[in-house]
């Protein structure tokens, strides 16, 4: 539900994939697809950018949707008309028991469970979509942030994935080095930022004070330095201290 008295913001996302498919309620053998996502399906969209679950248990048989689910006007626009190609598939209806055996004959011995389809596909979709919500919603789909440094477990990501591309989780931890004409300041609402978005620690280092401060989702920061050591629970074998890492880095 939304707030009353909080504060809205517009914010616009411009949406580019080579293909997509919107498919509509319908039977038969071919399957269209509407030239724009429908609302909803946009609103499932953007949740899932702002790394909000709509499902309420997933456990359930029966997978039900949230109640308090943020409210959102959605505007859909498109900068360009995608063209519509076609797939042409076969659907493999395996059969049960004697359930259509009548059809055999009609096939001559061929495979009857087997029947043509045809999907329809947008190439080139290019939309934009206008967002007016509460503020902290846009915050968290106009939030971009690239740490200097990152950890994530192979609880969390497995051994041999490898890709040039975004990680798919959410790390467990983020490091930011102070950099010349940065602030304190700037890096502590950068870690807030991390936080919110789900990072369980964030360390922001300063090279000049020689500390590192430690940031966390549900207690006040705390700033280590010298032979202070930086053992976490998060991190069952880390066994560390600030004086040791600049050491190593060749910071006297």
């Amino acid at each position: 539900m939304a707030n009353p008295h909080s504060e809205l913001v517009e914010l616009f996302l411009h949406l580019k994939a080579p293909f997509a498919a919107f498919r509509p309620f319908q039977s038969g053998s071919y399957r269209s697809t509407t030239a724009v996502p429908s609302p909803s399906t946009v609103y499932g969209l953007i949740l899932n950018l702002a790394g909000i679950e709509q499902r309420k248990e997933l456990a359930a048989p029966v997978t039900l949707i949230k109640e308090d689910l943020p409210e959102i006007e959605i505007a859909i626009g498109q900068v360009s008309q995608p063209e519509i190609a076609f797939l042409s598939q076969q659907l493999h209806q395996y059969p049960v028991g004697a359930s259509g055996a009548e059809l055999a004959q009609k096939t001559y011995g061929a495979k009857y469970w087997i029947a043509p389809v045809r999907r329809a596909v947008l190439v080139n979709l290019d939309l934009i979509v206008g967002v007016r919500a509460e503020k902290w919603l846009c915050d968290r789909l106009d939030w971009v942030r690239v740490p200097d440094l990152t950890y994530v477990s192979y609880n969390r990501l497995a051994v041999d994935w490898f890709a040039d591309e975004a990680c798919p989780v959410i790390p467990e931890l983020a490091i930011e080095i102070i950099s010349p004409g940065q602030t304190f300041g700037e890096m502590t609402e950068k870690a807030t930022n991390y936080l919110k978005a789900g990072v369980s620690r964030v360390w922001v280092v300063d090279t000049k004070a020689k500390t590192i401060t430690i940031f966390y989702p549900d207690a006040p920061p705390q700033t280590k330095r010298g032979e202070d050591s930086l053992e976490d629970s998060l991190f069952e074998k880390l066994q560390i201290t600030p004086q040791a890492i600049f050491q190593q880095a060749g910071i006297p």
